[in-house]
């Protein structure tokens, strides 16, 4: 099995045929006013299986970390619908709605395992600290 894209993205919708769109696809950066923020982000996955890789069911796991704090593995099993001959491939697209919180600035990373192997290098990103708008006031801090 091969994985043919991973990358983050602001939106994205799977179609009824297969195909997918997306918008904003490879963001990086996450622009916040005040912290901590709940930041929401697509991961958009393809793999590629021969006609016998695409006979197995796999699981993917998944986990963001930001700064020092790692995120838990979060697991789904995922299968790919076998091709109509032996000497094709098999694609299979993932789209997954992540939110998560950040506590602040920092650079981040999401990881991918597909049976405990990583299988790409982590999705980086970073989280930086907007300021508002000229005449516009930073929202009020919530009580801690």
């Amino acid at each position: 099995m091969n994985l043919r894209a991973a990358f983050l993205a602001q939106e994205a919708i799977q179609n009824s045929d297969g195909t997918f769109m997306v918008w904003r696809g490879g963001v990086d950066n996450f622009g916040v006013l005040t912290f901590p923020a709940l930041l929401h982000v697509y991961v958009v996955l393809r793999f590629e299986a021969d006609a016998e890789e695409s006979r197995q069911l796999y699981r993917l796991r998944m986990r963001v970390t930001h700064q020092t704090v790692e995120g838990s593995w979060q697991e789904i099993p995922i299968a790919f619908k076998e091709p109509p001959s032996p000497d094709q491939k098999s694609y299979l697209n993932l789209l997954m709605n992540v939110n998560f919180g950040v506590r602040g600035p920092g650079p981040g990373r999401v990881e991918v395992a597909i049976d405990d192997v990583l299988i790409a290098p982590a999705l980086a990103f970073q989280v930086n600290q907007m300021q508002p708008p000229p005449g516009f006031p930073l929202p009020p801090r919530a009580a801690g």
